[in-house]
């Protein structure tokens, strides 16, 4: 896990994605960094538990105004193609805690959304882990399959 520093929370994202590349090994979304700041507004730092393998940086999308921060996160997720080509999670989206969610412009076309999990009230997201598969050289590659959110009292 990494964490935002105390006082501060997630404010916005980047994400890491591989585009769609044809007859290759697609992968999708390789990392994602969070933005953090103070209640303000104020940027501070960025967080992210791994840089990825594959793609392009996305541009930061964050919550407008003061006192806004990520406080739910979805995944678009695409099922096993069994012995097609496998790339796991494509995109994300966030929603903020005072206006409506926040989607980068890099995302995958495959798989479906998955249902949007919230921090509880009074909270916002703080810190995440991703959890990414290693290089499988002449295997399938997927890059992240999964994450972990924590929320912090705001």
């Amino acid at each position: 896990m990494v964490y935002c520093d105390a006082n501060t929370w997630a404010i916005g994202f980047r994400q890491r994605v591989e585009a769609s590349c044809g007859d290759c090994d697609d992968t999708a979304l390789n990392a994602l960094e969070l933005l953090c700041g103070k209640k303000d507004g104020t940027y501070v730092k960025s967080i992210s538990p791994h840089n990825g393998f594959w793609g392009d940086w996305s541009d930061a999308v964050r919550c407008p105004g003061r006192n806004n921060f990520l406080n739910g996160v979805s995944f678009k997720i695409e099922e096993s193609q069994e012995k097609g080509d496998d790339t796991a999670v494509n995109d994300g989206k966030f929603a903020c805690t005072r206006s409506s969610e926040i989607v980068a412009s890099n995302g995958t076309p495959w798989g479906s959304w998955k249902s949007m999990k919230n921090c509880p009230r009074s909270t916002a997201i703080c810190g995440f882990s991703l959890k990414i598969e290693n290089v499988q050289h002449e295997n399938d590659d997927t890059a992240a399959n999964g994450a972990k959110f924590d929320c912090c009292a705001l």
